[in-house]
């Protein structure tokens, strides 16, 4: 990934700043200059997104292939929700989600059952060959276990 999110801490001088940007862009990366905040801008605006996805799916509204193929088709994301979350990690995905929401107390940004539950079971996305896709297949399937909502 190019982005790199460089945090103005409350201590952190203008020089450093300057410093930290330069350096990032002699690596051939993307620096941008954020405000020290819980999840700074990427997984703040990230991970409602695939909570989103998550109720989406335990509500009945759409299956896995079907709201990722929107986002991808309609949106012109490069993957959607559930391929994102599995690439990152679904117990990453978790612990974003746990340090976002002790930071704002919002329900949108809880972790659903669903997410809990596969990461409960070792079901971690890429990493584990199953998560919301199973990867043990070419092309990787929806995981079949998850047609109907997890109890």
């Amino acid at each position: 990934m190019k982005l790199v999110e460089i945090i103005h801490g409350f201590e952190t001088s203008d020089e450093a700043i300057e410093t930290l940007n330069a350096f990032c862009k002699k690596l051939g990366k993307d620096p941008v200059t954020v405000q020290d905040t819980t999840g700074f801008i990427v997984n703040r605006l990230l991970t409602p997104y695939m909570l989103s996805a998550i109720r989406l799916l335990e509500m009945g509204t759409g299956t896995i292939g079907d709201i990722d193929h929107a986002m991808k088709s309609g949106a012109g994301h490069p993957m959607g929700p559930f391929e994102l979350a599995d690439y990152i990690g679904l117990d990453v995905v978790e612990a974003m989600t746990l340090n976002i929401y002790q930071d704002m107390h919002q329900p949108h940004v809880s972790s659903p059952h669903t997410l809990t539950r596969l990461v409960q079971l070792g079901y971690l996305g890429r990493k584990t060959n199953k998560g919301f896709y199973d990867y043990s297949t070419k092309p990787p399937m929806p995981n079949p276990a998850l047609r109907h909502p997890v109890a």
